[in-house]
């Protein structure tokens, strides 16, 4: 929801209720200025009452007193009894009328119905104002007969009821108490109570409307307090943790995470400002992604074109764009050395070539880039191109090896444009894309030096190798022994095979066979002089190690340490796994040499007395990172040479 939407809500929401509260205590006042109105009758209907009394007595007093009354008008205005007789009649009547429309109205009914008491002392009063009213009416025809009996004003009236043979004139007189006493005690004590009860009850209700309505707005503020108050809180949290993120990844820390509190404006934001700090932190590991790729995926010995494949999945992987395509130059055309993902031009397939002069349009020198964000906004004559309907954008980067262009990477997508964050993003991956096939190419000419120098060093071997099996050949051939000349050269023919095959590497039972064929001639020459033991640990026997690496150091045990050692000597190789490295050691139990010997033999390694360690030595530079090689002869005699080499390290 947002923002303006959350306050516009909360807006609606106090509107509708001061609305709903207003509504409320416009009805609760209006009752209680209806109760209000109905006091107002009541009083009026009290003072008729009185008035109705009043009357009552000025007939009484002018028919029974006319002397008094003749007296007494001179002092006190009063019309004659046939008047105030007509009046009382009229009083009366409208007194009827009067008290069947307030005991009808409707805010009394609604009292009525509430309040116990005072529905009691309707139901009481009722009858007997029924009653009272039929009192009136008949006591207003027996004045009118009264004063029929008595036309004359000066006769006594009193005595002429006594006199008169009518008996219904004698009820005159009740009749006159009991209308006193109705109008007295009945009429003006229940409608006093009543009125008084009403009143108090519009009293109550307009003090509870009153604080009623006051505690409704004072809770209404505090909860539009409060409600704004949380808002503005989360508002406030918001802006503080897209800030700490903005200062993060200004400091150079992508890793951020930005909590996204509500899914309003500064949600979106966050979420934006996340895809953004997400997007940094892939333009930055994008090259070591593809670096950490291309070294997973490349073979012992890549061809060209399966680099170029590699490549070009990797920055399919991670460049962001859907289409990856490898462009080279071959003389005035270009070739598709590999494409990855969707085909932006499928007319034109992989290994095949197309002149350069159908991207001359776009590509005016052989280091031009070129970029198209969208190309369905038109204005592009890329018809040479033939590229396909679905290509949406569209961008050509130069690929420069050893300082010449060498042709293009093409980036394409079919589903939207590329963003100014992806079009750098894949320029600088291109361009490191240019510099690894620039490393492979220096890295094949390295190679190739390296293995010619390695191939120089171990030929050096062969002399020395021929050198002394010959010399045991001789000598079995002067001892007449043909025999064991025969075996000799049978066994120097297998250990040949062994040497001309080209593989620079075997696996160490490999190299141990081969030590036990030439350690078996040496024996055919020596005799039971010497004994020659082979041990390993079984998970060493298939490691790869360099051809003839351990043979000089065999062949030096045999010629400087055991032949100079006057009895019988023996000779030992050992190969074993130890502390995550191959061990390859070779001791014997000759003549040794002392300690200044053997340091001065352990810092040059030129070992002119002991031929083929220096060899050895160079060989592993060449083909180890951290290969080592020590030298060890104990006081008393022998020596001992190890070689340390890591495990499944691959040649440098």
């Amino acid at each position: 929801m947002r923002i303006r939407t959350k306050f516009l809500a909360v807006l609606l929401v106090e509107l509708i209720s001061f609305m709903a509260l207003s509504g409320l205590s416009v009805a609760t006042f209006a009752k209680v200025r209806q109760m209000k109105t109905v006091v107002e009758n009541g009083t009026l209907l009290i003072a008729r009452s009185r008035r109705v009394y009043s009357l009552l007595k000025d007939v009484v007093f002018d028919l029974f007193t006319p002397d008094s009354y003749q007296a007494l008008r001179s002092v006190v205005l009063a019309p004659r009894s046939l008047v105030t007789g007509k009046e009382f009649a009229h009083e009366t009547g409208l007194f009827r009328d009067e008290y069947a429309a307030f005991m009808g109205d409707a805010t009394i009914a609604d009292i009525l119905a509430r309040d116990k008491e005072l529905s009691s002392a309707y139901q009481t009063a009722a009858p007997l104002a029924d009653l009272a009213f039929v009192k009136f009416e008949r006591l207003s025809v027996l004045f009118e007969r009264a004063r029929e009996l008595s036309p004359s004003e000066d006769r006594d009236l009193y005595m002429l009821i006594q006199e008169s043979k009518d008996e219904s004139l004698y009820g005159i007189f009740g009749a006159i108490r009991d209308s006193s006493f109705y109008l007295n005690n009945i009429f003006e004590s229940f409608l006093n109570r009543f009125v008084h009860g009403i009143r108090l009850e519009a009293e109550r209700l307009e003090k509870a409307a009153t604080f009623g309505f006051a505690a409704a707005v004072i809770f209404l503020g505090a909860l539009t307090v409060l409600v704004v108050f949380l808002l503005t809180s989360g508002i406030l949290a918001s802006i503080r943790n897209l800030e700490s993120a903005i200062g993060k990844v200004a400091e150079g820390e992508f890793s951020v995470h930005v909590p996204i509190r509500s899914k309003d404006e500064l949600g979106a934001l966050g979420l934006a400002f996340q895809r953004l700090a997400d997007d940094l932190k892939k333009n930055v590991e994008s090259i070591p992604s593809i670096l950490k790729d291309v070294n997973e995926a490349l073979p012992e010995d890549p061809s060209t074109e399966t680099i170029f494949e590699i490549l070009s999945d990797a920055l399919l992987r991670e460049g962001g764009a859907r289409c990856v395509q490898v462009l080279l130059r071959s003389g005035n055309d270009l070739r598709m050395a590999a494409k990855s993902g969707f085909d932006p031009t499928p007319s034109w397939t992989k290994g095949t070539l197309r002149p350069m002069t159908d991207f001359a349009a776009i590509l005016p020198s052989p280091n031009a880039s070129f970029f198209v964000k969208d190309l369905t906004a038109g204005g592009f004559n890329l018809s040479s191109l033939e590229l396909g309907t679905s290509v949406v954008s569209l961008l050509l980067v130069p690929m420069t090896v050893r300082r010449k262009s060498a042709g293009w990477f093409l980036f394409a997508r079919d589903d939207r444009s590329f963003t100014d964050l992806e079009y750098s993003r894949l320029t600088a991956i291109a361009d490191y894309a240019a510099q690894v096939l620039d490393s492979v190419e220096v890295h094949a000419a390295l190679a190739a030096r390296r293995d010619a120098g390695f191939e120089a060093l171990q030929a050096q071997i062969q002399p020395h190798f021929l050198y002394n099996v010959l010399t045991s050949l001789m000598a079995l051939n002067r001892m007449g022994e043909s025999k064991k000349l025969e075996a000799a050269v049978i066994a120097l023919k297998d250990m040949l095979r062994y040497n001309l095959q080209h593989d620079q590497w075997a696996s160490v039972s490999e190299e141990f066979a081969f030590l036990g064929k030439y350690c078996k001639l040496q024996k055919l020459r020596h005799g039971e002089r010497f004994d020659f033991l082979f041990s390993t640990d079984g998970r060493a026997d298939g490691e790869r190690i360099p051809k003839l690496i351990v043979q000089p150091l065999v062949e030096n045990a045999l010629i400087h340490g055991l032949e100079p050692k006057l009895g019988h000597g023996t000779l030992s190789v050992e190969a074993r796994i130890e502390g995550g490295r191959l061990m390859l050691s070779v001791h014997d139990d000759g003549v040794g040499c002392d300690e200044a010997r053997l340091q001065s033999l352990a810092d040059s390694l030129s070992l002119h007395e002991r031929v083929g360690l220096g060899n050895v030595k160079k060989r592993l530079d060449l083909l180890y990172k951290d290969a080592r090689m020590d030298l060890s002869s104990p006081p008393g005699g022998g020596f001992s040479a190890t070689i340390e080499l890591p495990i499944e390290e691959g040649r440098v």
